[in-house]
């Protein structure tokens, strides 16, 4: 699968209020965990610039990545 593609079907999931885990990235696109890492923070940066009312945010106590509005 495409780096771009993974990307932007995490960033979906994300938008529609699902919870990932760097594990979740691993295991559905067969990556290291130091890309998938990368792929968050592409997202993450992506949302820096371009949607600044949304944040990326990571729960320490379950270890997911989610958006807040």
């Amino acid at each position: 699968m495409k780096k771009s593609y993974a990307i932007l079907e995490i960033f979906d999931d994300l938008l529609n209020e699902k919870e990932i885990t760097i594990q979740d990235i691993q295991e559905k696109y067969d990556c290291s965990r130091r890309t998938a890492l990368r792929y968050i923070r592409d997202i993450k940066d992506f949302l820096s610039v371009n949607h600044k009312e949304l944040r990326l945010y990571f729960d320490k106590m379950k270890k997911t990545f989610l958006i807040l509005r």
